[in-house]
């Protein structure tokens, strides 16, 4: 079900119902229900005949970004990167000023665009350090943790061939995808759709677009390393491994368990 809040307040209804001190609601049998407007904070409409089916629908960021869903095994995940935030340069780090930061592969937006952004640690975290948390996620998803993310590489076969498994297909030498040559094993078969965005070093340097995918995860490592899964082009193996928490690396959500 959607549930859409109109947050409609007393003065608000008081208003629609002038000196009215009751809201009447009347029912498609003829009853009258009546509730006095002191009582009310808010009112949720329902819109019935609307659910949300995973690989089918999608799901919309704050900014009115758009992405695509797929099931895989008992996980929902977004079948694309998350590219939410202000873009900032590379050179800068990002801070806890209220505003979700990114960065772009080369400070360009129009990578963003292709590959989504690049977060450190600790801004798509929010400051927290509670894995599975929300973070920068829309509301109904959270940040995948490290067992989340050995599940989903369980399930596509182990860390020998899973990684083929989540890769898009073709090369850029071919013209047909976005990964180099050769893209070993890449099927796609999961619709995860990993795409080599590369990331951001603790310098402000990019590295690696085209060759190499990671993926934060939100279980920390220590106070300054974090977990993260890692793609190759000549590979069709993943890994999960350790990083410094200032690098700036992708991002995919997962929705919540219902």
């Amino acid at each position: 079900m959607r549930t859409i809040l109109f947050s409609l307040t007393i003065v608000a209804l008081a208003v629609i119902g002038l000196k009215a001190q009751d809201l009447n609601i009347h029912k498609t049998d003829g009853s009258i229900i009546t509730i006095p407007l002191n009582t009310i904070d808010s009112i949720t409409f329902i819109e019935s005949g609307v659910s949300f089916e995973c690989g089918t629908s999608t799901v919309t960021d704050a900014e009115g970004n758009i992405y695509n869903t797929v099931q895989i095994g008992d996980q929902c995940w977004m079948a694309q990167n998350l590219n939410t935030g202000t873009l900032i340069n590379g050179d800068v780090s990002m801070t806890d000023n209220g505003i979700v930061e990114k960065y772009c592969f080369d400070n360009l937006e129009a990578n963003c665009d292709i590959y989504g952004g690049l977060y450190q640690w600790r801004e798509m975290m929010q400051y927290t350090t509670q894995a599975e948390v929300q973070g920068i996620c829309m509301e109904g998803w959270h940040l995948p943790s490290n067992v989340e993310f050995t599940t989903l590489v369980n399930y596509l076969g182990g860390t020998g061939v899973a990684g083929g498994n989540l890769k898009s297909t073709g090369t850029i030498e071919s013209g047909t995808g976005l990964w180099y040559a050769p893209n070993t094993g890449a099927t796609n078969n999961s619709g995860f759709t990993g795409l080599p965005g590369g990331f951001r070093d603790t310098d402000g340097s990019f590295y690696d677009m085209g060759y190499f995918g990671v993926w934060w995860t939100s279980s920390e490592d220590g106070n300054s390393h974090a977990w993260d899964l890692d793609l190759y082009n000549n590979s069709d193996e993943v890994t999960l491994e350790t990083d410094i928490k200032t690098l700036g690396f992708s991002v995919r959500c997962l929705k919540d368990n219902e």
